[in-house]
Order: C-alpha cells, then structure tokens, then sequence
C-alpha cells in the first residue's frame, strides 16, 4: 500500500492527523492551504516545511490514509482464528460502521474523492491513488487464495481479478452512498459479494 515519506515524520504525522479531515470534507480544488494550517494550528510559513505544496500535502495525506486504515485491514485480514471470508466479512461490517460513525455517511472515501476530483487532471495524486488501490485490492486478493486453499471458493476463480472487483465495487458503494446519505448502497455490496459473487 501507499506509504508517507519519511522526512520530519512524527510532527507531519500530526498536521496530517488534524487537517486531512478538511480536505476529505471540502475535497481538493476548495481547500486552500490556509484552511489546512488552522485545522492542524501551525503557522502557513511552517507547513512548507513538511509539504512542498499542496499537491504534495494531498499525497502524503493519501498515505496517511493508507496507513491508518492498515491497522485496520491487518486486524481482521490476518485473523487466522476465523475462516478468510470472514475475514472479509467481517472488515466490510467494520469499514461500514467507521463511515457511519465517523462521517454520517456523507464524506465518501477520502482516496475515491481525489480520484473523481483530480484523476485525470493531476498525474502524481492519479498515481498516488492507483497505487494505494491496486494494494489494498491486492489485500482482497491475498485473504481470496487462503479462501481456496481453505475450500471455500472455486479453486479456478481468478482471485486477483475478484480482489480488483470487490475494491472497484466497494469504491463505487461509497460513491452512492454519499448520495444515498444511508448504508444501503454498502449493505447492497455486501449482499452482491457475499451472497452472489463468493457463494
């Protein structure tokens, strides 16, 4: 997954943890940097001290993104106490219940955001997110082959295409949610991945 870079870590891990919020509400183009510095409360002079601009800030807050939900992903993709697609199961039951409780269903993925926002409009933050997604469907894909080595998934499924599948789905579930203002749209991922797709 999508890494920060290691410059000054500990005080940038702080302004990313008190100002990304702003930019995942606002999204990329109607923050200014003014805006990012009151919410982490430094000076503006000193947040090119950690970020070369605001391009830059919006990568590094990608990977901070990444590395906050790591955690996460670990936590359940990596629990061998419990079969792998109840791993999966149980990491979407919790994805839905940050979003809920973090955002009210109104924020969306801070990563799909910028993708929609700045995608095809600004190469390195495009970069940025297609390599923090293709890792974390790789994630998908890893916890799908102990799935078949443990007998609960067709052995010919082509996991590295359904890991893709689940994360492009899930990223299109919070898009709709967003409008939706509700779960729906992710319980209905659920129900298509889990009660259709890995049957």
């Amino acid at each position: 997954m999508l890494t920060l870079s290691e410059k000054n870590m500990d005080k940038k891990l702080k302004i990313l943890e008190k100002s990304i919020k702003v930019m995942h509400l606002k999204g990329y183009n109607a923050t200014g940097v003014q805006e990012l510095v009151d919410a982490a409360g430094i000076p503006k002079g000193s947040f090119y001290n950690y970020f070369k601009s605001k391009e830059d800030f919006a990568i590094e807050a990608l990977g901070y993104f990444a590395l906050r939900f790591q955690k996460t992903f670990d936590k359940y993709l990596n629990d061998k106490t419990i079969s792998p697609i109840k791993r999966l199961d149980k990491l979407f039951d919790e994805l839905i219940g940050w979003f809920a409780d973090e955002y009210k269903f109104k924020s969306g993925c801070f990563a799909g955001n910028l993708c929609q926002e700045m995608g095809d409009v600004n190469g390195p933050i495009c970069k940025a997110v297609e390599d923090l997604f293709t890792g974390t469907a790789g994630l998908f894909s890893s916890c799908l082959k102990d799935a078949q080595k443990a007998g609960e998934i067709d052995s010919s499924m082509n996991v590295e295409k359904i890991g893709e599948a689940i994360w492009n789905s899930w990223e299109g579930a919070l898009m709709r949610m967003k409008t939706a203002n509700s779960a729906k749209p992710l319980e209905d991922f659920k129900y298509m991945v889990f009660k259709v797709l890995l049957k």
